[in-house]
């Protein structure tokens, strides 16, 4: 993080801003949640600053600077608490404290500022293609539930917030090439550089007319290599998509290292019944899956946080006004059986979108014990406000 705020600090003085282009939003959520007959309440709020410099020769660069104040009800559990929504730690070299203040909040404390670097990157023209260093976001995948090759800083399917992806540090190389093909390549740095902590890609994609949408990629994270792909066709009049990775283990230092392998995939289809109306239907195959001891190590290097094998998932989005969009979903596990379920309302007070307005319910049915429980609830409101 010190070396991009240096390059990026060089590259301001020696080039000059030829533009600058500041903006920014401002966000809340008030929510609710009820547990086994216990409920809390919380208010996450979020402050966004975007920075986007633009340089003669090409060159571009960018900063995003986000405050986070919390405030809790008495005795909320440590999973509502703190900043980000990824399964596991993301990738970044280092990083100052997520508490901005207090200075130990302690696992009590009713308020906490939270803060964040998310974006500080330098982008340079480098033949045809662009290379791009710092931090950034990085993501791949076009399943709405779960998303196999995405590992680097990958959403929870009922995450609150999801409209940033979290920035990890690295150094990306993307070369357009055709009408719509891409080729792409790059280092993402774990802690200190460390390499069991980092990983490194290449992803293709290769668009073509009649075959369909095909993405290939490659990554090595943490003693792992993934190889995984990535596929989106029309059918008639549906949209067809089938994305999978198999995962190997490459630590030779563990015994029986090749047991820590494991598959994963998701296929589904998208069909517009109506201008306003659209259905997507997924099956997800989790072999990961998880009884409480196995697998601990993949689940956190590989961001997976499902614990059944089989998985089937249903989500609708309803246009009731052009401003206004219901969205749906239901996603089954079929080894509890449990389901979780979820609706969200959302609308836009302006025809630019510079204010939207939502609301929404989480909740699952199954047992206690089930991985979607009916003892879990969550309401929850939200305001975003871009400036």
């Amino acid at each position: 993080m010190l070396l991009g705020s240096i390059i990026v600090f060089v590259c301001i003085q020696w080039l000059g801003a030829v533009e600058v282009d500041w903006h920014g939003s401002l966000r809340a959520w008030p929510m609710g949640v009820v547990r086994d007959d216990q409920s809390w309440s919380v208010l996450r709020t979020g402050i966004r600053g975007e920075g986007e410099f633009f340089f003669p020769r090409g060159i571009r660069g960018g900063a995003v600077y986000e405050l986070a104040p919390r405030l809790y009800s008495e005795n909320t559990p440590s999973d509502l608490r703190g900043y980000n929504e990824i399964p596991h730690e993301g990738y970044r070299v280092g990083d100052f404290s997520a508490v901005l203040l207090p200075d130990s909040p302690g696992d009590d404390a009713a308020s906490v500022i939270y803060h964040d670097l998310d974006r500080l990157y330098i982008s340079v023209p480098a033949g045809a293609g662009r290379l791009t260093l710092g931090r950034q976001s990085l993501g791949w995948g076009s399943s709405f539930f779960v998303s196999p090759t995405d590992i680097i800083a990958p959403f929870t399917f009922t995450a609150v917030d999801s409209e940033f992806r979290r920035g990890v540090d690295g150094l990306v190389f993307r070369l357009p090439w055709g009408a719509m093909n891409e080729l792409e390549a790059g280092y993402v740095g774990g802690d200190s550089f460390a390499w069991e902590k980092s990983a490194a890609f290449m992803r293709t994609r290769l668009v073509h007319s009649t075959l369909g949408d095909i993405s290939p990629i490659c990554i090595v994270f943490q003693e792992n290599v993934l190889a995984g792909i990535d596929y989106e066709k029309s059918i008639l009049d549906a949209g067809f998509s089938l994305e999978m990775a198999h995962v190997f283990s490459i630590n030779s230092e563990k015994e029986d290292h090749e047991d820590d392998d494991y598959f994963r995939l998701t296929t589904g289809l998208l069909y517009r019944f109506t201008p306003r109306l659209t259905l997507r239907g997924e099956y997800h195959y989790n072999g990961a899956s998880l009884s409480a001891e196995d697998y601990i190590t993949a689940r956190t290097q590989g961001q997976i946080y499902l614990k059944n094998t089989h998985y089937g998932g249903v989500q609708k989005s309803f246009e009731i006004t052009p401003l206004t969009l219901l969205s749906t979903h239901v996603l089954a596990a079929v080894e509890d059986p449990s389901v979780s379920v979820g609706a969200m309302v959302e609308t836009s007070l302006r025809r630019r979108d510079n204010i939207v307005l939502s609301a929404a319910f989480q909740g699952g049915i199954g047992g206690d014990s089930a991985e979607f429980s009916s003892a879990h609830r969550m309401v929850y409101g939200g305001i975003r406000w871009y400036l």
